[in-house]
């Protein structure tokens, strides 16, 4: 999720850099995203800019100063692809505006039964809305399991800011502490239930995978055992530069720099950051570097935690990166870790993103607008989904974005009879000058009227180049 105050600024940046004073500095935008989610986490907000006491502060990107000038067109999206039942869909659709009706809630209420696994030992997933709950029942269930634990401690780095000057050690620390779901300490034991917390095959093995731990393993081990073994370095959305810095990290070494010297981190953002970009442009070629926070390299002989996941599938979990990308695409710090956590519970705010073939939601202390919705639709299927504590008046969205669902919903209708108008008047024209015209076969038919249909569409949006729109 955006923030507003990031939007903004982002939106500053751009005029800046490109020296154009329209919104984004003349960047058409392309957002999508799905409001009726938990809110972004308020990330390093300036307390001189803390609202008076009868005002809210902006949780929403739309409430940004800079929305309605640079945002015009939002279309709302239809299809769903992480669910397939309609029947389940209909529920998700209801629960995503706060609005379930006797039968949602019947069938809700019938999903409290148990769930059982095809591999033996594993529970569903667990969400809970607090920290504290979470971490109790991971901490219970590991200490039941025999055995000593493993533990794995993270590699940290700290990067740089956006003048490309080292970041402070206590505030990459803090940005990794607050906003990297990789433990800085996993501790693991064979039996212990985990979920993957990267995308590592496409549709096998993802974000939000759950399995357990049969084994410790060497990666030649591993190999030899002709376990599936990933490449830490192809599930890192980075630059080649930082591919190859991974590599070095996790198995050939890497220098050990000083420490970075004190520096008060984005004060007064709008006033001096890009000021002194203006001012000096050489800023932007400067050399950086990664500097300790704590860990080592690990060793070649390392054992690491082999996993048997629900699909089947059994992998050699590797450790891989973890970066905060700052507003100027600097790496502010990074986490290098086992892409595992224990699962037996986990946040609903941690799941979101996430997909879960087998999960059981408990209802006990939610709270939050959006948050049970968040935490149902995890979910691919109601006969992977069990839930707990089930109070229907606990389904709840925001006020604030039911008021802009509502009143943008209204202009997408308007626009799309238009467009239906469009669409019929196009495919009548289309089928006289077929009827008229006998040589067109039925590929020309189509590709005409395909063609016809869809300029027709484009001419009703009447969305110029410079113009930007959201997508919800």
């Amino acid at each position: 999720m955006l923030s507003p105050d990031l939007f903004d600024k982002l939106d500053y940046i751009s005029r800046a850099v490109r020296k154009v004073k329209g919104p984004f500095g003349g960047i058409q935008l392309v957002l999508a995203g799905d409001f009726f989610q938990l809110p972004p986490v308020d990330r390093k907000h300036n307390p001189d800019d803390e609202p008076d006491e009868d005002e809210e502060r902006p949780e929403y990107v739309f409430e940004a100063k800079g929305w309605e000038q640079c945002i015009q067109h939002p279309y709302f999206l239809k299809r769903v692809f992480r669910q397939t039942d309609n029947d389940f869909i209909d529920i998700l659709s209801a629960m995503r505006l706060g609005q379930l009706n006797e039968q949602h809630i019947a069938t809700l209420r019938s999903l409290e039964r148990p769930l059982q696994c095809s591999v033996p030992d594993i529970q569903p997933a667990l969400l809970l809305s607090s920290n504290d709950q979470v971490q109790a029942q991971n901490e219970q269930r590991l200490k039941m399991l025999p055995g000593n634990c493993k533990v794995y401690p993270c590699l940290d780095r700290a990067g740089w800011n956006v003048y490309r000057e080292p970041l402070p050690n206590d505030v990459a620390y803090a940005l990794l502490q607050r906003y990297t779901i990789a433990a800085e300490d996993l501790r693991l034991k064979v039996g212990a239930q985990v979920m993957l917390i990267k995308n590592v095959v496409q549709g096998q093995l993802i974000n939000g995978s759950i399995g357990k731990v049969i084994d410790f393993m060497s990666f030649g081990q591993a190999r030899r055992a002709g376990l599936q073994i990933p490449d830490p370095v192809d599930s890192t959305p980075v630059n080649s530069e930082l591919r190859d810095l991974l590599r070095d990290l996790v198995i050939r070494g890497a220098d050990q720099p000083s420490q970075p010297p004190i520096y008060q981190y984005r004060s007064a953002f709008e006033n001096t950051v890009l000021a002194q970009y203006e001012a000096d442009p050489s800023i932007a070629d400067r050399p950086t570097q990664f500097l300790d926070l704590r860990g080592d390299i690990y060793p070649p002989n390392q054992d690491y935690p082999v996993v048997e996941f629900i699909n089947g599938c059994k992998m050699l979990c590797l450790p891989m990166f973890f970066p905060i990308i700052g507003l100027v695409g600097n790496v502010e710090a990074y986490r290098v870790q086992v892409p595992l956590i224990l699962s037996w519970a986990v946040t609903i705010h941690k799941s979101q993103g996430q997909t879960l073939d087998f999960v059981k939601v408990d209802f006990n202390k939610i709270f939050a607008d959006g948050q049970a919705y968040v935490a149902i639709s995890r979910a691919t299927s109601m006969e992977g989904l069990q839930i707990v504590n089930f109070a229907p008046e606990k389904v709840h969205a925001s006020m604030k974005v039911l008021q802009w669902h509502n009143k943008w919903q209204d202009w997408w209708r308007t626009q799309e009879s238009s467009r239906q108008a469009s669409t019929a008047q196009a495919q009548s024209t289309v089928t006289a000058q077929a009827t008229a015209d006998t040589a067109l076969d039925d590929d020309e038919l189509y590709e005409s009227c395909y063609m016809e249909i869809s300029d027709s569409a484009l001419a009703q949006l009447e969305i110029p180049q410079d113009k930007s729109f959201t997508i919800s």
